[in-house]
């Protein structure tokens, strides 16, 4: 293999990979179960690359001669240069939208997703109103990273001071990840399906009213909010990039073909 040196002082060319080498957005798209999370989980964790002698088909070794020598100068690399992977989850930012509106409009809002007969009206508002229940317990851990919550949902609105460096913003999305995942098994406890039908129905309503709104199937289309879930995981990219010299982030998962057109785009 022919190596290729850079002469130094060639900055044009450090500047034209720089882009490569310190910033990546993976998305990943398929139906529920068809594992996204997994592989955003594996890319969120430490790198486990197996050796060419691990890398098996039907018993036989997958790699040899010339392929052999490729996979391992590709693990090789991949090994020095790994970088954790960052998950901005789709479904913690719908728990920010809802996280945002009013407990009584939550409690019909659930409700109303559950189709009102698979689920107790007064079962569900039990749920939002118990002190020391998931919900009751994010509002007050995310009271502090109030500023974060309307930035991400609020297109027109700019960060000041230290927030506009993304500080806390990861510590901000974690807890919103573990109220998302405390959230769903309520949810369940109530019916089994209710979780994806609540989640769903607040996606479908973002997408239409830039909401989650109880009535945003009377409501009227607007094409502009059709982008409004991708341009929120946006601004959470860009206060990534800000906080750190190399940010990779991958999205579990993206639904919508016009959101995975917005990231092409």
């Amino acid at each position: 293999m022919k190596k290729i040196i850079i002469p130094e002082g060639s900055m044009e060319i450090k500047q034209l990979f720089e882009g490569r080498n310190n910033f990546a957005v993976i998305g990943l798209t398929g139906r529920t179960g068809s594992g996204c999370t997994t592989a955003a989980n594996i890319l969120e964790g430490e790198p486990s690359f197996p050796t060419h002698h691990d890398a098996k088909s039907s018993g036989e070794p997958l790699y040899s001669g010339l392929s052999k020598k490729r996979y391992n100068i590709v693990k090789s690399f991949a090994s020095e240069n790994w970088d954790k992977f960052f998950s901005v989850k789709v479904s913690d930012l719908i728990s920010a939208y809802i996280l945002q509106i009013p407990s009584q409009d939550l409690v019909d809002f659930i409700w109303q997703s559950s189709r009102k007969d698979s689920v107790e009206r007064d079962k569900v508002k039990k749920l939002l109103d118990e002190e020391s229940g998931t919900y009751q317990e994010a509002l007050k851990r995310l009271t502090k990273y109030e500023h974060f919550s309307k930035y991400i949902i609020n297109r027109d609105m700019e960060l000041t001071g230290e927030s506009k460096n993304g500080k806390g913003l990861k510590h901000y999305m974690l807890l919103v990840r573990d109220f998302t995942s405390k959230f769903k098994n309520e949810l369940v406890g109530l019916h089994s399906e209710l979780y994806v039908l609540v989640y769903q129905a607040a996606g479908n309503s973002i997408r239409r009213t830039g909401s989650v709104d109880c009535n945003y199937e009377n409501e009227d289309f607007k094409a502009e909010m059709v982008f409004h879930l991708p341009e929120s995981i946006n601004r959470i990219i860009k206060l990534l990039r800000r906080s750190r010299s190399r940010t990779f982030v991958v999205i579990d998962a993206i639904r919508n073909p016009h959101e995975a057109r917005f990231f092409k785009d």
